[in-house]
């Protein structure tokens, strides 16, 4: 089951308590939705912006 956005965009689920570059590394662009406790390393932000990802935490 792929989820997409109103504008095509992938939108994927990380299910995991840290997201690592290795989570954002295989994506290209769209938005990532984590939970609001998870942990997000320095590198893994770096790497969603300069693949314009946008993460969402979870309320």
């Amino acid at each position: 089951m792929v989820f997409t956005d109103e504008r095509g965009l992938p939108l994927v689920l990380h299910a995991g308590s840290v997201l690592s570059y290795r989570d954002v590394a295989l994506l290209n662009r769209g938005r990532l939705v984590i939970h609001r406790k998870c942990i997000v390393t320095a590198l893994a932000r770096e790497a969603a912006n300069a693949r314009n990802i946008q993460l969402i935490k979870q309320e």
